[in-house]
């Protein structure tokens, strides 16, 4: 909130001190200026709504391309634009920014002529072989850039606790391993680190400076906002400079490289900016790096993932399958313990709370805090011990829900691991026993930490997502298997009930034939010869035609469960054969083949004779009141498909009827006088689809019908 200046009659704020500022409005008058330009006017109120374009030439020799950038405002300015202006001889960086109806100007003086290709593209060139010395190497390109005294790189947690993973050798004594606690980077500093390429402080003891504003209600651009805290870490290591370099990394503040000097020092602008760009390529190749590692992981594990897609097609539940492999879960975890939560049920290996305990974790998971695909927390027992009754026998937590399953978990335990960390301590010295505005002094102390755990790193988050990938393969793979399965059921259930109607049905009338036949030979011991010769071929042809109706279902039911092994079969002499086996079984000698090209398929021979036998048959079978009865066979490739069609010149089947051909047991209206149990077509479609194919129909009553089979070309598809 400004406050007001009774001296300058304008309000007061606060921005960076590495930077010369002023602020205009619409109209081009000056509403703000920075403590740094009041060294020669001592009273602001003397520029304060003045004219831009004067107090500029009174500062710089003001170039054409900026004087028309300033004519209109009323066009969008690109953020951060930068001019080159001269006073004198010397020249400065000039930006402009712009927020709330507002504009910027923000210069520095230009130090060193940078040459930004050179730097780069030598960094970028050793980059792909760094994966050992990444940060190591950044830090001494980065440090010799800056011309500072001391660099290092420290890795930042989710609960802003921080570890130093690089020091420069200058650094390493007091630095190196070093982990700092969360006071080190509050929540605001975390917040202003990620919005800006870096942080730049030439004057520590001084981060910020007094800037004057007519403008109460003034916002002021990010580019120009001062530190939120004080640099506690720049205290801790006796910088009198320092720039800070944040490493991002999807979005999240990963770390942070630090350069320093104990005595104070500037950095020129562009070198300042070839760090960020330097550090960006690091970020990258660390984004990259995890990435591998990610890969490198799913590899280690695919013999797992190919163990538990043979136990999930076995009919194995997903559940099981994670049981099967905790020990190798809990070892590349690197856990002391692992659970796998199941609707109430927790079966873990290593360390393991009792299972209320468990159900309280479960029932954390589920809540906001808790509430993510993949939860972590190296802090769990010391954040959140108070949430449970009895004392916690582990310290870190890490959690992923399997397969968006909210009452399905895998959960990871680690022991208590008492580490030091550097925290921030304020002491009331003598001179402070009164009442004071002065802040206490500050005094660093490396703290014992406990109920902690190490830390959840890249290895191990890497190999968790690698197996939450897995597991989400594995659960597409189990739907498709209960669809697959649930399927088969209700076809098994269709297909039972539609047997047990046809059998009921026709068996009727054959029993019905032979329990008339019986009472009569019962009742009536003297028939003639000729009678009971009659009634004997009835009988026979009952008890035939009830051996031929259950020999037709056990079939059926047979190829409903039916594997085939497929391979390329030629069909040119199977063919002719099938056609002159029909024509004796159907007696229609006069039918005669036309033959095409007939391309090699693939299926399993017995399966292949199967569907063209009944096929073939049926051609034969119905067109022998044709006049001149003509079967015509050919094929032809169809992108990955090789297509057989089947015509005849026979009796047809009526259009309405097409759909239920393949039905078992169907028979066609037109189809009586003609032998048969309407179980043909119905197996030559199972045993298509089981081999991969498809079976479609044609046909015009009184013309002749058309089968064609579509096979697949690969013997390699299911």
């Amino acid at each position: 909130m400004p406050t007001k200046n009774t001296n300058a009659e304008a309000y007061t704020l606060h921005v960076q001190s590495s930077a010369h500022i002023i602020s205009f409005n619409q109209e081009r008058r000056i509403t703000g200026i920075s403590e740094t330009l009041l060294k020669e006017i001592p009273d602001p109120a003397t520029v304060l709504g003045t004219s831009l374009e004067v107090y500029l030439a009174s500062q710089f020799q003001v170039p054409e391309e900026l004087s028309q950038s300033l004519q209109v405002l009323d066009q969008d300015v690109v953020p951060g634009r930068i001019f080159l202006v001269k006073k004198n001889h010397r020249v400065f960086y000039l930006h402009i920014y712009t927020c709330e109806n507002q504009w910027y100007l923000k210069w520095e003086k230009k130090l060193d002529e940078v040459i930004f290709t050179t730097a780069i593209s030598e960094f970028n060139s050793q980059i792909d072989k760094l994966s050992g010395r990444l940060w190591p190497c950044l830090s001494e390109v980065v440090q010799q850039i800056a011309g500072f005294d001391h660099c290092a790189v420290v890795q930042v947690y989710d609960d802003r606790s921080s570890s130093v993973i690089y020091a420069s050798p200058n650094a390493a004594t007091t630095l190196g391993g070093r982990q700092f606690s969360s006071d080190f980077i509050p929540s605001k500093l975390l917040s202003y680190l990620v919005d800006k390429e870096h942080s730049y402080l030439p004057d520590v003891e001084h981060p910020a400076q007094a800037f004057f504003t007519v403008d109460r209600s003034v916002q002021l651009p990010p580019q120009v906002l001062p530190l939120p805290n004080k640099p506690i870490f720049s205290h801790y290591v006796g910088a009198a400079s320092i720039l800070a370099v944040p490493v991002i990394i999807d979005e999240v503040l990963w770390g942070i490289v630090l350069v320093w000097n104990t005595s104070k020092k500037k950095i020129d602008f562009q070198k300042r900016v070839l760090c960020h760009l330097l550090v960006q390529s690091a970020a990258r190749r660390q984004k990259n790096l995890g990435r591998q590692k990610a890969a490198d992981f799913y590899e280690v594990i695919k013999q797992s993932e190919k163990d538990i897609r043979e136990k999930l097609a076995g009919g194995y539940s997903l559940n099981a399958c994670l049981i099967h492999h905790l020990p190798t879960i809990q070892k590349l975890a690197k856990a002391d313990g692992v659970t796998c939560y199941y609707r109430g049920i927790a079966t873990g290996v290593g360390l393991q709370p009792p299972q209320e305990q468990i159900e309280q974790v479960v029932a954390f998971l589920k809540e906001p805090v808790g509430r993510k695909p993949l939860f972590k927390d190296h802090n769990f027992r010391l954040r959140h011990a108070s949430q449970f009754e009895a004392p916690l026998p582990f310290a870190g937590l890490a959690a992923l829900q399997v397969g968006k399953d909210e009452d399905h978990y895998l959960i990871w335990f680690r022991h208590e691991k008492i580490r030091t960390e550097i925290n921030m301590h304020r002491t009331i010295s003598a001179c402070h026993q009164g009442a004071t505005d002065e802040p206490l002094p500050v005094v660093f102390a490396e703290d014992a930490v406990v109920d902690t755990a190490a830390y959840w790193d890249e290895d191990d988050i890497s190999f968790m997502q690698s197996l939450d990938k897995m597991i989400q393969k594995a659960v597409v793979i189990r739907a498709r298997e209960q669809e697959r399965s649930t399927e088969n059921l209700q076809s098994a259930h269709n297909e039972l009930e539609m047997i047990t109607f046809t059998l009921s049905h026709d068996l009727k009338n054959p029993l019905s034939t032979i329990k008339l036949g019986l009472q009569l030979l019962e009742r009536d011991h003297f028939l003639s010869t000729e009678l009971l010769q009659k009634w004997c071929a009835t009988l026979g042809d009952s008890v035939r035609y009830m051996e031929q109706l259950i020999n037709n279902t056990v079939e059926l039911t047979r190829v409903h469960g039916t594997a085939y092994t497929k391979e390329r079969i030629a069909v040119q002499t199977l063919i002719p054969r099938i056609m002159e086996e029909a024509k004796l079984q159907f007696q229609n000698s006069a039918c005669t083949l036309s033959v095409g090209i007939l391309h090699p398929i693939c299926g399993e021979k017995g399966a292949v004779r199967q569907v063209f036998a009944n096929v073939i048959g049926n051609a034969v079978k119905y067109s022998t009141q044709a006049v001149e009865p003509t079967v015509t066979i050919s094929s032809k490739i169809v992108e990955d498909t090789v297509w057989y069609t089947i015509s005849d010149n026979g009796i047809g089947i009526p259009e309405a009827e097409i759909p239920r051909v393949q039905d078992a047991f169907f028979r066609a209206s037109n189809t009586k006088g003609f032998i048969g149990t309407g179980i043909g077509l119905a197996l030559v479609s199972r045993i298509m689809r089981r081999m991969g194919g498809e079976v479609r129909f044609r046909s015009v009553p009184g013309e002749g019908t058309q089968v064609t089979l579509v096979f697949p070309k690969d013997c390699g598809q299911p």
